[in-house]
């Protein structure tokens, strides 16, 4: 039988046993040959202009029927992908108006609120627990955890959405429920947004986690510890967000950082497999990805994809450049995927 009936003999069989939904292994053995140097990126690098997105937001309160602050939010979406910021976190900007209600509701996927403009009559109210919202708080909204927001000021209030609903939409894993209330009441816990040193000793402990972690007490520790040096080679002077509960990632998903590069520093190349969104709460700099250049700015929201080579420069010459962040790590790391590489030059 000569070479060329060989394969027009395997070409058939393959069509025939496709036909009962199986596939032979040599259908795949060319692509696993491909992965030698990893994954390729599973998304691709963008930016989310502050002022262009916050001016469609603004828009809504002319092109949306009365909402109560609930559906005006813009989602980022990477062009690379169907859905998603990545692929496995999603984002998007929030923007509510003088006496809105974001209406409580409840839902599988873990979210954070990290807040731009904000005001001490803002709230979002988690599990009965109300959490002011000032400028760079952040706020943690866990899984299945009841919440609501309400602007109580008289201006327009935003903040940085993230949830992990990318990755829970693709291992089918999506549950919501709406609250009967548009608010719900408010609990007297004295300790609910209380000092992390200090826990009760009877009951479940779970009933006083620590939802609100303000920018008035992070910012000094950052801003200490980066007059103490340049920090990582890859990532600058990194601080990250931990749980007080257990020590660990805020959620099982997702990690949350703060980053201080100073007046002129880029940082090494890098790569790593998990993916990360990143939010300029100061400065300006660039991020440089496989060759690609995302310029920032101040509230600028950019999208880093897994196992892409990287790395940050502070493009000013006399002011340091402050970025919050949020990677999948933890479930990449929980999966035992988690690896990454310096570039040696």
């Amino acid at each position: 039988m000569t070479e060329k009936n060989e394969d027009g003999a395997l070409a058939a069989f393959n069509a025939r046993v496709a036909e009962d939904h199986l596939v032979g292994n040599w259908v795949v053995e060319p692509f696993l040959a491909t992965l030698g140097d990893g994954p390729k990126p599973a998304s691709a690098p963008h930016l989310w202009d502050w002022q262009t997105v916050r001016n469609h937001l603004l828009e809504t309160f002319s092109v949306l029927p009365e909402t109560e602050g609930a559906r005006r939010v813009l989602t980022f979406l990477n062009p690379a992908l169907p859905r998603g910021t990545t692929h496995t976190l999603s984002s998007g900007i929030q923007l509510i108006g003088p006496g809105e209600i974001a209406t409580a509701h409840s839902h599988s996927m873990n979210a954070l609120r990290f807040v731009i403009e904000g005001d001490s009559k803002l709230e979002t109210v988690v599990n009965g627990i109300p959490c002011p919202m000032e400028n760079y708080d952040l706020i943690l909204t866990p899984s299945y955890s009841l919440h609501d927001h309400y602007n109580g000021s008289d201006g327009n209030v935003s903040w940085l959405d993230v949830l992990d609903v990318t990755l829970y939409s693709r291992l089918n894993q999506m549950f919501f429920s709406p609250h009967e209330e548009p608010r719900q009441a408010h609990r007297n816990v004295l300790l609910g947004n209380g000092p992390a040193w200090l826990r009760p000793r009877w009951g479940d402990a779970q009933d006083w986690p620590q939802y609100r972690f303000p920018w008035s007490e992070t910012y000094p520790l950052l801003k200490q510890l980066a007059s103490q040096g340049p920090g990582s080679p890859t990532d600058g002077v990194m601080l990250e967000y931990t749980s007080p509960l257990t020590g660990g990632s805020l959620f099982p998903t997702m990690s949350c950082t703060l980053q201080w590069l100073h007046p002129k520093q880029t940082t090494r190349r890098y790569r790593r497999t998990s993916s990360s969104i990143y939010f300029a709460i100061q400065g300006n700099g660039t991020l440089s990805v496989d060759g690609r250049e995302l310029a920032w700015g101040p509230h600028d929201t950019f999208a880093l994809p897994n196992w892409a080579w990287h790395r940050f420069t502070n493009t000013s010459a006399t002011e340091p450049t402050i970025l919050f962040g949020v990677h999948d790590e933890p479930a990449i790391r929980a999966l035992s995927m988690y690896r990454d590489e310096v570039a040696e030059s």
